[in-house]
């Protein structure tokens, strides 16, 4: 399932956004998992950034964002940082674990740490 959280606001046509310090929420604890690779936000990455991020790959994307919606296993924390990290992966594994689709504009980075917490699973 598709979902559009944000209306756009330009066209992206690639997982691309500007990167400025900023962001905020819940930090989960990585755990170090051998052989598997996550993409996720990078800390300097502005909420704006990141909510481009998450309206690109749940729109043009192809990214089943029904997790990070109300009543989904990622939906709290409610911050950008914590939705466009569980988007980014999820674009960044359908896609193939190639650096380029964890770049989104130079927000998101590639990492061994599995980023899931709580009922929030990252896929690897």
């Amino acid at each position: 399932m598709r979902c559009s959280l944000f209306a756009p606001s330009h066209s992206l046509g690639a997982p691309r956004a500007r990167v400025v310090p900023g962001g905020s929420g819940v930090k989960p604890t990585p755990v170090p998992a051998a052989g598997k690779q996550w993409c996720v936000a990078k800390a300097e990455a502005t909420d704006a950034a990141l909510l481009a991020n998450i309206n690109w790959a749940c729109t043009s994307g192809g990214v089943d964002c029904s997790p990070i919606q109300e009543g989904g296993a990622c939906f709290n924390p409610n911050t950008a940082r914590s939705r466009a990290g569980y988007v980014m992966n999820a674009y960044y594994q359908a896609k193939g674990h190639q650096d380029f689709n964890c770049d989104f504009s130079n927000t998101g980075f590639v990492t061994a740490s599995d980023p899931s917490y709580g009922t929030c699973k990252y896929s690897a």
